[in-house]
């Protein structure tokens, strides 16, 4: 079918479809919207959403921390490295650490009228006891912990009196684990 117009009259455009006003930007519109929807969806079900009650109730505490509530005061506790003499409370303490296979250091020497401090730091118990190291020696009776403690835990003595003071863990079944204290 050939269609055929008077000779007077021009064919500007010709077209099998019918003619729509701004017919190319309604379809991009129509195609940019579409995907907008898919991704929107998408994410929707992929992403985790916090409820709005999880999220109140972070607000709240936080709120409440920060204005209602003073802030907790943070010390911070660090030992002395194994056999410091450090000045505490008026007096020098020096420490020595159980660590379960040893006291460390093994030997150390303090004036009269110092404090020795020995830490458990091993998940075991320690008792520190004095140990005469042979016969005609005497054990220094304030060296004797009353009880055997668990990580953590801290003896301290004070040593007034001079000499060589040898002492051990009387939890240990390892003999080896022993130490001195030199008084001068």
């Amino acid at each position: 079918m050939v269609n055929t117009l008077p000779p007077d009259k021009e064919v500007m455009f010709e077209s099998r479809f019918p003619a729509r006003a701004g017919n190319g930007v309604v379809r991009v519109g129509w195609v940019v919207l579409s995907i907008l929807v898919i991704v929107t969806g998408a994410l929707i079900m992929v992403l985790p959403v916090e409820s709005p009650t999880l999220v109140w109730q972070k607000i709240v505490v936080v709120s409440d921390t920060i204005t209602k509530k003073q802030l907790p005061t943070v010390k911070v506790v660090s030992k002395p490295a194994p056999g410091a003499r450090v000045f505490e409370d008026g007096r020098f303490v020096t420490y020595v650490y159980y660590n379960g296979r040893a006291f460390i250091p093994e030997n150390i020497v303090i004036n009269s009228g110092e404090e020795v401090r020995f830490v458990n730091l091993a998940n075991l118990a320690m008792r520190v006891a004095s140990r005469p190291e042979n016969v005609s020696s005497v054990a220094y009776s304030l060296l004797n912990q009353p009880n055997a403690e668990g990580k953590g835990s801290e003896f301290t003595t004070i040593f007034s009196e001079p000499g060589v003071w040898s002492y051990e863990n009387l939890t240990s079944t390892n003999p080896r684990i022993l130490g001195n204290v030199y008084v001068r």
